[in-house]
């Protein structure tokens, strides 16, 4: 049973939003279009793995899909966490493209003489990482002492080419996407010793999931980039130009003539996800082009975006809108 299932979080849409706000030729856009397609990429692969979970019996397992906990010392955030009357398991999903080896390390490097030999990541030891940091959370909030199973599962455009790991764990640990659910059935029923009953672990996923702290960093500040740097105006969604201005009452893009009438939505969004949550009446003009006070007080009177104070002390509440 899926406590929390697989959904988009905030972070992803903020990368999205920051990448089409920035200009070819800045500096970061080349960093910041790199990390979007990572985190799509994982993304992907977390999906991949979240149908295959569905199979498990839902009354033997209580899924959570990214979660994010802190512990006495840090934050720290699982990509699956799967609760079982007798075990439970952390799995961190990968879904890196192109051939891998398990170094000395432990850790995932490219196989192959075309990519740099520095490149690697480490989900083992993160994993391992996890199942302690969870452990100790599970002991603060005075749980009982479940056994903690790390596993790490390569989705579909990752593959693994070797192991050169004399770690004997490396390889027990590691499972592709397509395999992992037997294991987990497995291991499961290689645990002879109940911890608690089916009644009580969901109470359990059900504290784990509301403790659930999701993260929204500030990368405007993380990649170094200027309010002034970003893109201005209202995002054309036929054609993806920057084109869009008011003509009777209705947007209307310049290039590819789309019109319509919430377009200023996506352009908010953008605002509330890279900037801050609030907006005055000059600010909106600024960042949605728009010349006309009386225009702004109607689009957002009419978005039902909340006002604030009075006069030249007045701001409006901004909120995520899908």
């Amino acid at each position: 049973m899926f406590i929390k299932d697989f959904q988009l979080s905030e972070d992803v849409f903020q990368l999205d939003s920051l990448d089409l706000r920035l200009p070819y030729d800045h500096p970061e856009k080349p960093r910041v279009t790199q990390d979007r397609n990572f985190m799509h990429a994982g993304l992907a692969g977390e999906k991949e793995v979240c149908y295959y979970l569905s199979f498990l019996p839902p009354r033997q397992f209580f899924i959570i899909h990214n979660v994010r906990l802190r512990d006495s010392h840090s934050y720290f955030q699982i990509d699956y966490l799967i609760l079982h009357p007798k075990v439970i398991f952390i799995l961190e999903v990968k879904n890196f493209k192109g051939p891998y080896l398990i170094n000395e390390l432990r850790q995932f490097v490219p196989d192959s003489t075309s990519k740099k030999q520095d490149f690697f990541f480490d989900p083992i030891n993160q994993a391992e990482r996890q199942a302690f940091q969870l452990k100790n959370w599970l002991q603060e909030h005075r749980i009982p002492n479940f056994p903690i199973v790390p596993l790490v599962v390569l989705g579909p455009s990752t593959v693994l080419s070797q192991n050169l790991s004399s770690d004997p764990k490396s390889l027990n640990m590691v499972f592709t996407y397509t395999t992992v659910i037997p294991a987990i059935q497995s291991i499961a029923e290689s645990h002879s010793k109940v911890i608690v009953k089916t009644d009580q672990l969901f109470k359990i996923a059900k504290l784990i999931a509301d403790s659930n702290t999701p993260v929204r960093p500030n990368l405007l500040e993380k990649y170094s980039i200027a309010y002034s740097d970003l893109i201005k105006g209202i995002r054309c969604p036929s054609c993806g130009s920057f084109s869009i201005s008011r003509h009777r009452g209705r947007w209307l893009c310049l290039k590819c003539r789309h019109k319509g009438k919430s377009e200023h939505i996506s352009a908010l969004n953008d605002y509330y996800l890279l900037v801050k949550d609030t907006i005055t009446n000059r600010e909106v003009r600024d960042f949605l082009r728009i010349e006309s006070n009386e225009v702004v007080k109607y689009l957002m009177r009419k978005a039902g975006y909340e006002l604030n104070g009075k006069n030249f002390g007045s701001y409006y509440r901004l909120r995520y809108v899908r």
